[in-house]
């Protein structure tokens, strides 16, 4: 079946066994409309706030748990909806026409994931203004870890279509100095190991982060098949304000000599879930010459 086919059974589905316990506001009129909200999955979203705005009957409401809720008694006119919720894209100023009672409406909106998701593919096909754009949409809470990554994707389109000045204050407006990572390439009965030191900036624990860096033989050449990064994740805790030493084994890659070029931290996950992504190592992107 067709996602619309999906979204229209879903929406009969909710309609006949939701309308009665969805969270209403009642005014005058003699017409109504039910509004469900559903994520990228068909699934429904509850907590979404939804406004109604125009005409003698205007309202605001959040969606129950099976992402309903009902404008009852509003008059027949036009009207325009948005809507938003943490984590989610926003509904902005959507034309409502209201004509009969009964009247349903389902709005499809996207959750974070794929939204990020989406950005970085469109970033891969070098169509920014697109990703940019869907990010825009994104409603986050200020400084929360969405925030920010929000604003890192944001800050890397800016550097990829050459505006490197609106880049350097996105940047700065962003960018928190929340680690410091450092390290070298050491050898031990011949065998070769990436020594580290992770300190952690902030007032939360951290369970795990990735390392990134680059690994070439004597010769300049890449010694990681199919990538020119070492991506490896670190799962160990590391306390508010404090550091720890870690230890990546090289032994999988054959040569004489190794040496690493450049070195940052792409994810830290921290001890409340929460994630800070950097995929791009803006890091080392801040470094470049203009």
């Amino acid at each position: 079946m067709k996602k619309t086919g999906k979204i229209l059974l879903l929406l009969m589905t909710f309609f006949i066994t939701g309308c009665q316990s969805a969270k209403s506001v009642y005014g005058k009129g003699d017409s109504s409309l039910v509004v469900l909200i559903v994520d990228e999955n068909n699934l429904a979203v509850g907590d979404y706030s939804v406004v109604l705005e125009g005409g003698k009957h205007s309202g605001s409401l959040r969606t129950n748990s099976q992402g309903m809720c009902s404008f009852t008694k509003i008059g027949k006119a036009s009207y325009f909806l948005s809507g938003k919720k943490n984590g989610y894209t926003s509904l902005t100023h959507i034309p409502v026409q209201v004509e009969k009672t009964g009247s349903v409406l389902c709005f499809s909106v996207t959750s974070e994931k794929s939204v990020f998701e989406k950005a970085l593919e469109l970033y891969e096909q070098n169509l920014f203004i697109d990703g940019l754009t869907i990010l825009d949409t994104l409603c986050v809470k200020p400084a929360s870890w969405s925030s920010a990554a929000l604003g890192l994707y944001r800050t890397v389109g800016l550097l990829k279509t050459n505006q490197k000045i609106e880049a350097q204050n996105q940047l700065t407006q962003t960018r928190q100095f929340l680690y410091e990572v450092n390290g070298k390439i050491c050898r031990d009965n011949n065998q070769f190991l990436f020594e580290g030191d992770f300190i952690n900036h902030t007032e939360l624990g951290v369970k795990a982060f990735t390392v990134v860096f680059s690994l070439y033989d004597a010769d300049g050449e890449a010694v990681a098949l199919k990538r020119s990064n070492i991506v490896y994740k670190i799962e160990m805790a590391v306390s508010p304000y404090s550091h720890c030493e870690f230890s990546i084994p090289l032994e999988e890659y054959y040569s004489d000599e190794l040496k690493q070029e450049y070195l940052y931290v792409s994810q830290i996950l921290y001890a409340d879930d929460s994630l800070w992504l950097d995929p791009f190592g803006l890091e080392v992107f801040e470094g470049e010459d203009a």
